[in-house]
């Protein structure tokens, strides 16, 4: 008997279990895949128009089965059917797995729908939409945990940080069963890279969130094998992105993006090691650069991907906030603005976008426009306090450089009042405010506050993080003494607290303030006296420090330098480069001044003088801020690198190394 021909398709039927037909009968059937009759694409956005089906009445009951040509049985059947790319694909061995793949798009909408709801400020729906699905939906679950990581990092409760950690841990058990076991990348099913891919986003949250919660060294240990671990499983990811070849591309898409999202952000993090412990952690597989970040989330950056978003608001944070605080201090305003052009339009009202504007039009120094940013933000959504007092603290800022100190010390005082981060730098920044207003006691939101109270909260209200002092709580302590050694004043102490955080890189747009700021400097040496006369050198009679001095001369040379008096400039900080075993306390003034004459011939393209300096920067060792410093040192000397190949019209090189972190191409069309 002649074998029949082989079968041109396979059709699932969705049905009643009682309706369930033989599936070792041989029927001839129209060679299709059914699917519910809401599971249509929708060919406008490509995305399935079909219920929730993690909503149970709308599957609750129903069942499949399997429909072969006349003549031919299951177990003869090897051929793909395929389908258009909205739907999922099928082999006639594993429609199971088409189910599976079409419930999983079904995941990531519920997915996406929830961010589009964060980022409208409506945060709660955004709960409720998840919370019915954690316990069997990877994504509703991570996207949920994401919510309550977001609240830990804001609140610093330790309470949130346990829930959150909870949840991201329950989360990370849910992706290890869908992943069943480890296949070769080849045999894994889209369910199977995604939850991977989960996994590993949850093991990056949660290595921040154990040093929340015990900030001893065994939390230290465990974070950093979770970082590893998470570290790893992207790299995974990443080879399954370029080698898979992908049957439902809308899939390969929202994957590519968390890919690119894990890739991008790894590397950014590695570009701020100092380039003294880069080698060790080389050795374990650690390393990345900073261009390759950018490359990865611009990539990545795919509005109608589910992590797109995402990836455009780290490359925004990193170029306003990253570049400033871990980097350089230089950093490309305009283009965080094109990157945020099309998040403003599409979440016009949105918070979080709303206060990117807001910080990017203080980069700009537009200082007006930001607090109206700021101040629109904060009514935009209250479910979330202390994203309110992340605006408050902006906002302290821009008033600080118009130079309106009594609204910058009220702003400082109810976070100091509200906000659990650090009670010892606002309630530092508030005595800063009110000795820059010359004032000793002023009624701030309704309540009379002094410096002296002020700052003995700076002593009282001190917390290790992770065993140590943070550096701004170290330095408010370290003016606290400085106050009683120099009878109860301070030199320019908002400034220097504004420089350390990097803020006054706004000021680079707004040569009318730096004027402004240079003429209180140059006023206050002179009530000092020519040079400094009469300063101590240490605990002694007269009433100003020697390092004071030496502070002022600094910002004096900072702001020459911002207004393009190059000569001037030089000369002021020079002396401050030079004066190493003349200040004793604070010599982070020495390589910042030296950083700064290197990036103020960077601008000039005077590369030999701008390496110099920078070289000259690293020289110093032991003193406060190092690490910090060495970051804007290294950051600065690949800017420069940057430049000189850019000049020889030679693109720079891509680093290579065994142990880079592997950055894989677009992935190959199926």
């Amino acid at each position: 008997m002649a074998r029949p021909a082989a079968a041109r398709g396979l059709k699932l039927v969705i049905s009643n279990p009682q309706e369930w037909n033989d599936q070792n009968s041989c029927r001839r059937t129209v060679p299709t895949l059914s699917l519910p009759a809401a599971a249509n694409c929708d060919q406008n956005n490509g995305r399935s128009a079909s219920p929730n089906l993690f909503d149970k009445s709308p599957l609750q009951g129903i069942g499949m089965s399997y429909e072969f040509e006349e003549g031919l049985c299951p177990e003869d059947t090897q051929s793909t059917v395929s389908t258009n790319s909205c739907s999922p694909s099928l082999t006639q061995t594993s429609a199971e797995r088409a189910l599976a793949e079409y419930a999983l798009v079904e995941e990531i909408h519920m997915a996406q729908r929830a961010l589009d709801l964060f980022l409208n400020n409506r945060i709660t729906e955004a709960r409720r939409l998840l919370e019915p699905n954690i316990d069997t939906s990877m994504y509703a679950a991570t996207a949920h945990s994401v919510l309550l990581y977001l609240q830990a990092i804001m609140t610093v409760s330790a309470e949130d940080a346990k829930a959150a950690s909870k949840a991201l841990r329950d989360t990370q058990a849910l992706c290890a069963k869908r992943c069943r076991g480890r296949f070769s990348r080849s045999k894994r099913t889209e369910e199977q890279v995604h939850a991977e891919l989960c996994h590993a986003e949850c093991g990056l949250m949660l290595s921040a969130l154990v040093l929340s919660e015990d900030p001893g060294l065994t939390a230290l240990v465990k974070s950093g094998i979770r970082f590893k671990s998470s570290h790893s499983t992207y790299q995974t990811c990443a080879n399954i992105l370029r080698e898979r070849a992908w049957h439902n591309q809308e899939l390969r898409r929202h994957f590519e993006s968390g890919v690119r999202l894990g890739t991008g952000s790894f590397n950014l993090i590695f570009s701020c090691v100092p380039s003294k412990h880069a080698k060790y952690l080389s050795m374990v597989g650690f390393s990345g650069q900073a261009k390759v970040g950018n490359a990865e989330l611009k990539s990545g950056a795919d509005p109608g991907a589910l992590r797109g978003a995402m990836c455009a608001l780290t490359l925004i944070g990193w170029e306003t906030y990253g570049k400033i605080m871990l980097g350089s201090g230089i950093c490309d305003v305009d283009f965080a603005g094109e990157v945020l052009s099309p998040l403003m339009r599409q979440y016009p009202s949105g918070a979080v976008t709303l206060f990117l504007a807001g910080r990017v039009a203080q980069l700009r120094g537009q200082f007006t426009e930001a607090l109206d940013y700021f101040n629109r933000s904060m009514r935009a959504q209250s479910e979330w306090k202390q994203y309110q007092h992340l605006c408050m603290w902006e906002s302290m800022w821009c008033h600080c450089f118009t130079l309106n100190y009594l609204p910058a010390a009220e702003l400082a005082h109810a976070l100091y009042k509200e906000n659990q981060w650090s009670k010892t730098t606002y309630a530092y920044l508030t005595a800063c405010f009110l000795l820059m207003l010359n004032q000793q006691e002023a009624k701030l939101n309704g309540e009379t506050v002094t410096i002296n109270e002020m700052l003995k909260e700076v002593i009282a209200r001190k917390q290790k993080i992770a065993g140590h002092t943070i550096p701004p709580e170290k330095l408010a302590e370290k003016r606290y003494k400085r106050y009683i050694e120099q009878e109860k004043d301070l030199v320019f102490p908002a400034f220097e607290m504004s420089y350390v955080w990097g803020g006054m890189s706004a000021l680079h747009q707004r040569p009318d303030i730096v004027q402004d700021i240079l003429a209180i400097v140059d006023g206050k040496i002179a009530e000092i006296g020519p040079g400094g006369a009469g300063a101590k050198k240490g605990k002694g009679s007269s009433r100003i420090h020697s390092d004071s001095i030496f502070t002022l001369k600094f910002f004096r040379g900072v702001c020459l330098a911002y207004l393009n008096r190059v000569e001037e400039a030089t000369g002021v900080l020079d002396e401050i480069v030079n004066a190493e075993q003349h200040i004793s306390e604070d010599k982070f003034l020495c390589p910042y001044a030296s950083v700064e004459l290197a990036q103020m011939f960077l601008r000039m393209d005077d590369l030999d003088k701008a390496l110099r300096y920078a070289n000259r920067a690293m020289e110093f060792k032991n003193y406060f801020l190092q690490a910090k410093v060495e970051l804007r040192i290294g950051a600065t000397i690949e800017m420069i690198e940057e430049r000189e190949e850019s000049l020889l019209k030679s693109p720079l090189e891509e680093k290579s190394s065994s142990n880079e972190f592997y950055t894989p191409p677009s992935s190959p069309e199926p």
